[in-house]
């Protein structure tokens, strides 16, 4: 669950502890709570976050410095939507990578339109968004192997990562 207020992380927490949520449920802290520093993160984590969006703007040694206060995996844009500053961070991916695993990078595509909320009215131009979006990770992987080819990339439904699951049940029905 994508969460962007303190007071409702603690909330969703305490819920999820009281088993009135999903013991496995995770709260991913959205770039809009603007965790800028290590204290924030490690008062986030301690109010039941899962996964960290930092601002987007925050240097190397500022998301360093997060990685050592939390165990939280970063989700970090490497490309920025507009609204969220416009950031583009592609030949920075390797260093990244060192500073701040387990990190998930983000590709939210600079100068695109915003299509949220999408319907079918937009639905070949969010088609073309997501078709730019796998080519720009692929770049960015790219980058990633020939500046850090050591790193390693997590495999599918890696822990942290917080995908929902689908049961059986669900996807035989189509949900």
């Amino acid at each position: 669950m994508l969460v962007a207020d303190e007071g409702l992380l603690w909330v969703a927490y305490e819920m999820r502890r009281a088993g009135e949520l999903p013991s496995d449920l995770v709260f991913k802290l959205s770039v809009q709570i603007g965790t800028a520093n290590p204290a924030a993160a490690l008062v986030m984590e301690r109010l039941g976050g899962g996964t960290l969006n930092p601002p987007t703007d925050l240097s190397l040694a500022q998301l360093a410095a997060i990685r050592q206060a939390t165990t939280m995996p970063l989700d970090v844009y490497v490309e920025a939507p507009d609204d969220f500053g416009g950031f583009v961070r592609h030949y920075e991916i390797a260093e990244l990578v060192r500073v701040a695993a387990p990190i998930y990078l983000k590709f939210g595509l600079r100068n695109a339109p915003d299509v949220y909320p999408s319907g079918t009215h937009l639905e070949p131009t969010v088609i073309a968004l997501s078709r730019e979006r796998v080519r720009r990770a692929s770049i960015g992987l790219a980058l990633l192997r020939e500046y850090y080819p050591e790193a390693t990339t997590s495999e599918l439904r890696a822990n942290g990562l917080a995908v929902p699951v689908v049961s059986e049940e669900e996807e035989y029905n189509g949900n």
